[in-house]
């Protein structure tokens, strides 16, 4: 339908110079915030967060972030780590708007569980950023350890007559690591109910289809949750113009302005074979077709300014964003982006 095709502007460029020129004078000040974890598989956890004010330059290869942890907030006991981006390789995670790593978990404590902080600090050249709060998360307790009872009440006896061991110290010890094992498969199933806690390879599949937002090709799973997480959010507050607000940033990094179209002066909507279907237009056109807006009493232009680089432009694409933003809004208002 016409009054539901998004309209583009002029695509936003880098933020400063810094990305192409490598000086950090285009580093705004700030610092990493929103520091998140989950645990991604039977022995790694995945960190990660964004930076405020956001920039391209969080992105640039040459910006460094360092991550700590320790299992004390003090940071200086045996157990602290330092990880750098640099050094990382693969583990080194890299969104549109989020970055991260993959780090090994801790050894698990038997029976308890182990909390551990965490903290982020950026360096881009002789910049570096606010070292950021600490945050924690947790590793679950290993259960490799089981009563003698337990051991005899859950192995059949068929077990024993079968095996070629005659030392039943070996029987147990194997069913009680085979248990451990068992133990942490089950509590990464359990995460996997929450969006917080979710691995990658099930986040599509739990939550795109229950939120109606599949994967774009080429977006990271660390953007991926944060923007479905803020639509699951906000779908609560919507049909409002907060619950919009909220889901822009959360795709963006920008807060957005709106005009009406009854208020908008001299714009038009005209339909064109060229490049795309319809175009906006700020003097009357001589083309047929054209349809004046100031005619309608509805519809809505969302200006937004464009932070995000040229290949993060189309992984949020017109149609990601239109699709989502669809339901912040009255199903009968119509909608423009107006991106600059």
């Amino acid at each position: 339908m016409l009054y539901q095709r998004v309209l583009y502007g002029t695509p936003g460029g880098f933020q400063g110079g810094g990305l192409l020129g490598g000086s950090p004078e285009g580093m705004p000040p700030g610092g990493p915030i929103e520091l998140k974890a989950y645990q991604n598989s039977a022995d790694r956890v995945i960190l990660y967060w964004t930076h405020e004010p956001y920039t391209l330059l969080m992105l640039d290869p040459q910006f460094v972030w360092t991550v700590e942890t320790d299992t004390v907030n003090t940071f200086d006991s045996a157990d602290h780590i330092t990880y750098t981006s640099d050094t990382v390789g693969d583990d080194y995670l890299v969104g549109c708007l989020h970055v991260g790593m993959s780090v090994p978990l801790y050894t698990r404590n038997q029976g308890a569980i182990k909390i551990v902080y965490w903290r982020v600090q950026g360096t881009y050249g002789n910049f570096t950023t606010n070292l950021s709060a600490a945050q924690t998360y947790n590793i679950q307790e290993a259960i490799d350890v089981i009563s003698r009872d337990t051991s005899l009440a859950y192995l059949p006896d068929i077990l024993y007559k079968k095996s070629s061991d005659t030392n039943i110290y070996k029987i147990h010890d194997a069913f009680a690591q085979q248990f451990n094992i068992f133990n942490k498969e089950l509590q990464l199933v359990d995460g996997d109910a929450y969006l917080s806690s979710v691995r990658d390879s099930n986040i599509d599949a739990n939550f795109g289809v229950l939120s109606g937002i599949n994967i774009p090709y080429g977006m990271s799973r660390l953007d991926y949750r944060e923007i479905v997480a803020a639509f699951i959010k906000n779908i609560r507050l919507a049909p409002t113009q907060a619950a919009t607000t909220n889901m822009i940033y959360a795709m963006y990094r920008t807060i957005p302005t709106y005009s009406l179209i009854r208020e908008t002066e001299d714009v038009y909507i005209v339909e064109n074979e060229a490049d795309s279907p319809y175009a906006i237009l700020n003097d009357s056109p001589t083309l047929p077709y054209a349809l004046d807006v100031r005619n309608f009493d509805f519809g809505v232009i969302i200006n937004i300014e464009n932070l995000l680089g040229p290949g993060c432009q189309q992984i949020i694409s017109e149609a990601f964003a239109t699709k989502i933003l669809r339901n912040m809004v009255q199903a009968h208002v119509p909608i423009y982006l107006q991106y600059s």
